[in-house]
C-alpha cells in the first residue's frame, strides 16, 4: 500500500508512530469499495478489534486529511471518507437526489483536467472533486435536485 508507506513516513516526521489502531482505520479504507462514514468504518474496524473507539476513528480520519491521504465531503447531509489517489485527481459524480456517489475512472478524470489545461492553459491542482447533479435514475423518474449545499468561508 503507497499510501501506508506516505502515512508511516509522514508520522514519524512528525514524531509520531503508527499505532495498531492507525493501521486499522488505514486498512479498513483501503477495503471499502466506495466512501464510507466514520460509523461505518468504526464497524468494520469493531468486527475485528472492539477496543477501537469512534473518537479514535474520527482523530485518524482528522490525521489522514491533514495528510492529505483522505478525502471527506458532504453526501446528503453525512460526512464520507475515501483514501485519495496518489496518482493524480479523483472526481465524483454525487446526485442530489437520491445521494448515490459514483467515481469518475481515472483515465476520465485525467481526461478531464487534461481538457481544462489544454482549453484554459490553466494547470489544474485538484486531488479531488465533487460534481453535483443528477444521476441517470433520477432523471428518468422525474426528480429534481435539491439545492447543493454552500458553505461559506470568513475571510476574516
Amino acid at each position: 500500500m503507497a499510501c501506508e508507506a506516505a502515512f508511516r513516513d509522514e508520522l514519524r516526521r512528525r514524531g509520531l508512530r503508527m499505532t495498531l489502531q492507525r493501521e486499522l482505520v488505514l486498512s479498513a479504507l483501503h477495503q471499502a469499495s466506495e466512501p464510507v462514514s466514520a460509523e461505518e468504518l468504526h464497524q468494520s474496524i469493531a468486527a475485528q478489534s472492539p477496543n477501537v473507539d469512534l473518537s479514535t476513528v474520527y482523530r485518524t480520519l482528522g490525521l489522514l486529511q491533514e495528510l492529505r491521504l483522505v478525502s471527506g465531503y458532504d453526501s446528503a447531509g453525512e460526512t464520507r471518507y475515501e483514501l485519495l489517489s496518489l496518482h493524480g485527481p479523483h472526481l465524483h459524480l454525487l446526485c442530489q437526489s437520491c445521494g448515490c456517489i459514483e467515481g469518475v475512472p481515472p483515465d476520465d478524470a485525467h481526461g478531464f483536467v487534461s481538457a481544462l489545461a489544454e482549453r484554459f492553459g490553466f494547470e489544474v491542482q485538484i486531488e479531488q472533486l465533487v460534481i453535483p447533479g443528477l444521476c441517470q435514475r433520477c432523471r428518468e423518474r422525474g426528480k429534481v435536485a435539491r439545492p447543493p449545499w454552500v458553505r461559506f468561508v470568513d475571510p476574516a
